[in-house]
C-alpha cells in the first residue's frame, strides 16, 4: 500500500481537505487488491496504473507546494503518456467497481489536466529567468524609467513575448487535456 497525501490549492478542487481525504483514498489499495507484481510498468493494468498515478500525484504536489510548475518532463516519474494511459485506466477501473466519486473524479481530472505544465527544460528555464525578472522589477523601488537600463527589465523586454507564447501554449493543451479527460470520464 502506498502512503500518500497531497493538497492541491483549493482553487483546483475546491477545498483542500476534501483533496487530501482523495489523494489518500487514491493511494491506497482500497479499490485494488496489494500488488505483488514486479516492477514492470503497464499503464494498462490497474495496479500499475495506480502506482503510477499516485507517483506522479506525490510529484505533482511537490511542484504545486513549491511554486515549480512549469516542471520539466524529466522531473515526471514516467513519459506524459504512460502517466494519461494510467489515469485513464485508473478512472476506468475506479468507475466500474462504483467508486468513482465527484471528488475523485475531479482529482483525477485535474492531475491530467496538470501535465500540461510539464515541458521541456529550455522552456522551463526561460519562464524562470521571465519570472525572476519580473521579481526583480517589482521589487525595485526606483522610478520605471531608471529601471528601463537594467539587466532584469532588458530581460522582460527580451523574453516578454516567448514567455507569453509559452503560457498560452500551456494553457492551450491543459484545455485540451481537460476535453480528452472528459472524453473517457463521462
Amino acid at each position: 500500500m502506498l502512503t500518500m497525501s497531497i493538497r492541491l490549492p483549493a482553487t483546483l478542487c475546491g477545498t483542500s481537505s476534501s483533496v487530501v481525504m482523495v489523494a489518500t483514498f487514491f493511494s491506497t489499495s482500497f479499490w485494488l487488491p496489494a500488488c505483488t507484481c514486479s516492477a514492470t510498468v503497464n499503464p494498462e493494468d490497474p495496479e500499475s496504473a495506480q502506482r503510477i498515478v499516485a507517483e506522479y500525484a506525490s510529484v505533482l504536489e511537490g511542484h504545486l507546494s513549491n511554486g515549480e510548475l512549469p516542471a520539466t518532463l524529466e522531473s515526471l516519474p514516467y513519459p506524459k503518456q504512460t502517466i494519461k494511459s494510467a489515469i485513464r485506466t485508473s478512472v476506468e477501473t475506479i468507475a466500474s467497481a462504483g467508486l468513482l466519486t465527484d471528488e475523485l473524479r475531479e482529482f483525477l481530472k485535474t492531475a491530467y489536466v496538470s501535465l500540461a505544465d510539464y515541458v521541456g527544460a529550455d522552456l522551463v528555464a526561460l519562464m524562470n529567468e521571465y519570472r525572476r525578472a519580473a521579481d526583480d522589477v517589482a521589487a525595485d523601488r526606483r522610478l520605471a524609467r531608471e529601471k528601463t537600463g537594467g539587466l532584469p527589465w532588458q530581460t522582460l523586454a527580451s523574453s516578454g513575448t516567448l514567455a507569453g507564447e509559452i503560457a498560452r501554449t500551456i494553457a492551450s493543451d491543459a484545455q485540451l487535456l481537460a476535453a480528452e479527460f472528459s472524453s473517457f470520464s463521462s
